[in-house]
């Protein structure tokens, strides 16, 4: 992944990656949905200056316009951050 220079990269490769992530969901495709959220968090971890989750939802609410309610965007949040975390094989 090449540097980030302006925020404003930094949202376009998130809603890019997000795109991609929720593909990945309605296709079922473990490994990529896993990365894709891997990405997402860290476009949105490098928007809100570190890894604080209120800081991270507050970044969620503000890319989607506040079409999002701030229970959503905890929502959304915690999902793209439980699904970018290593799965262990079973």
């Amino acid at each position: 992944m090449q540097m980030i220079e302006k925020a404003g990269d930094s949202r376009e490769l998130f809603f890019r990656y997000y795109e991609k992530y929720f593909v990945a969901k309605e296709d079922k495709n473990r490994k990529l949905l896993w990365l894709y959220a891997l990405y997402s968090v860290a476009q949105i971890h490098h928007i809100a200056g570190g890894a604080d989750p209120k800081k991270a939802t507050q970044v969620i609410h503000e890319l989607f316009g506040g079409i999002l309610t701030e229970e959503q965007a905890i929502k959304m949040y915690q999902e793209l951050y439980s699904e970018s975390r290593p799965k262990q094989k079973r």
